[in-house]
C-alpha cells in the first residue's frame, strides 16, 4: 500500500465543542504547554496510521534545530545510513510492526537529530505504541523547529489532540494539514467526523465529499457522507451513499441493513422491506463468506 491512503476502520464517534464554525480558530499554542495542562494516559481510539508522510526525502543533514537528546534515546545506536533506516520503519510500521518501527526510527533520529521526518515519525511510532503523549508533544516541537508547515506535522497534531482528549484543537490542526495539502485523505476524513460530530453539517459534508472524491471506494468515507447527508435531511442522497457501499461489498448483508435501517427510520417502510429482500437472497448467515479479522490498531 503507498502512503498517500490508507485503509481506515470503520466511524470513530469523537465529541467536540458546539458552537463552532467550519473554519477551525484555535491559537496556534505549542503542544508541550496543552499536554502540561493534561496529563491523561492515551486513550484506546479506533482507526489506522495514515501512510502520507512528508519530509522522507528531506536533507537530514539540516542546520535549523540544535539536536536535543529527547526521553527514550538514550543510549540508542545510531543508524549508519539514516534514510535506510527511516524507510525500513515506514515499512514495518505500514506492516503493523510498530514496536520494530519506533526502533528503525530511533536509530535514524540518533544518526540525524534535525531531520524533522525523523521526529515525526517517531512521534507516530510513540502513538501507535501508546507512548509518553508528553514525550509525543517534544518530537513534535522538535519538528515544528526544522519545517512548521508540513502537512504531516498538522497530522500527527491532531492524533495527539484526540488521544487527550482535545478535539478542537485536533479539527484545528487537521484544517492546517489540508490547507497545506488538499488531497491529504486521512486530515480530510477525520476533520469531517469531528466537524459532524459537533452538528457542523455544511463543513462536515465540504469535507467528507472531498474524501470520497479522493478514495470513492472508502468505506468510511462514504458511511460518513450519508450520516451527514442524513442530518441535512438529504435521505436520499445518503440512501445513494449506503447503495454504493453496498454494492462495493456485495457479499456483506451489513450495509444493506444500514440502508434498510435509514428508510425505516424516515418512514419508508416499502423501500425497507425491499432491501431486506436483497438481504435474505444472499442467503443464510452461516452460508455468507466470513470476514477476515482486522489487526488491532490505534490509529
Amino acid at each position: 500500500m503507498r502512503f498517500e491512503v490508507y485503509l481506515l476502520a470503520c466511524a470513530l464517534i469523537i465529541g467536540c465543542s458546539p458552537n463552532r464554525g467550519s473554519s477551525v480558530t484555535v491559537p496556534d499554542e505549542p503542544v508541550s504547554r496543552v499536554l502540561a495542562a493534561d496529563r491523561q494516559d492515551p486513550l484506546e481510539q479506533e482507526g489506522s496510521p495514515s501512510k502520507a508522510r512528508d519530509g522522507l526525502e528531506d536533507d537530514w543533514q539540516s542546520e535549523h534545530a540544535s539536536p536535543n537528546l529527547l526521553p527514550g534515546m538514550e543510549g540508542v545506536e545510531p543508524a549508519e545510513d539514516p534514510r535506510r533506516a527511516l524507510f525500513a520503519g515506514v515499512e514495518a510500521s505500514d506492516a503493523g510492526r510498530f514496536g520494530e518501527a519506533l526502533a528503525l526510527f530511533r536509530s535514524a533520529l540518533a544518526a540525524a537529530p534535525t531531520w524533522s521526518a525523523a521526529h515525526l515519525e517517531t512521534a507516530h511510532a510513540l502513538l501507535m505504541v501508546g507512548g509518553d503523549t508528553r514525550l509525543i508533544g517534544q518530537h513534535l516541537e522538535q519538528a515544528r523547529l526544522l519545517e512548521r508547515d508540513s502537512p504531516r506535522l498538522h497530522y500527527i497534531e491532531g492524533l495527539l489532540m484526540e488521544e487527550i482528549r482535545k478535539p478542537e484543537r485536533a479539527a484545528a490542526a487537521y484544517e492546517r494539514a489540508v490547507d497545506v495539502r488538499p488531497s491529504m485523505l486521512d486530515a480530510r476524513l477525520r476533520l469531517g467526523r469531528l466537524l459532524l460530530q459537533e452538528g457542523q453539517l455544511e463543513g462536515a459534508t465540504e469535507h467528507l465529499e472531498s474524501a470520497v472524491r479522493l478514495a470513492p471506494a472508502l468505506l468510511p468515507a462514504r458511511a460518513n457522507l450519508a450520516s451527514a447527508y442524513e442530518a441535512a435531511g438529504r435521505i436520499d442522497d445518503a440512501a445513494s451513499q449506503l447503495e454504493t457501499v453496498a454494492s462495493l461489498f456485495p457479499d456483506n448483508p451489513f450495509h444493506l441493513q444500514r440502508l434498510a435501517d435509514l428508510y425505516e427510520r424516515h418512514g419508508r417502510t416499502a423501500d425497507a422491506r425491499e432491501v431486506m429482500r436483497r438481504v435474505e437472497q444472499l442467503g443464510p448467515a452461516e452460508e455468507r463468506p466470513r470476514m477476515r479479522p482486522l489487526l488491532p490498531s490505534r490509529r
